[in-house]
């Protein structure tokens, strides 16, 4: 998919040439839904989080994958699809350069 086509569609999606450009697209993203904290591993869970705010954190954490999986490009995607632990495991790591590109937000 070429520059004027990712403009065209009103979203960034992830490609190989636009990481900085789609990390403050999909940041912004994640904070409309609430999950940007929670996708960036900057909410921790402890002993004290009742079973309410766990049920909580995972539907966000879902909705953030969710809307992550819909900005990547149809090479990040196919990885994705192969692969389904490996962008759970990028979005939950806040020091990783993953094989996809989504590392910290």
């Amino acid at each position: 998919m070429d520059s004027e086509s990712r403009v065209k569609s009103s979203r960034y999606l992830l490609a190989s040439d636009n990481y900085s450009t789609w990390t403050v697209s999909i940041e912004a993203r994640l904070k409309d839904i609430g999950a940007c904290e929670v996708v960036t591993g900057l909410l921790k869970m402890n002993k004290k989080t009742t079973a309410e705010e766990i049920a909580a954190y995972s539907v966000l954490n879902w909705k953030g994958y969710s809307k992550v999986v819909q900005n990547l490009d149809a090479a990040n995607l196919a990885l994705v699809s192969t692969t389904p632990w490996l962008l759970v495991r990028c979005l939950s790591t806040s020091d990783i350069k993953g094989a996809l590109g989504v590392a910290r937000l």
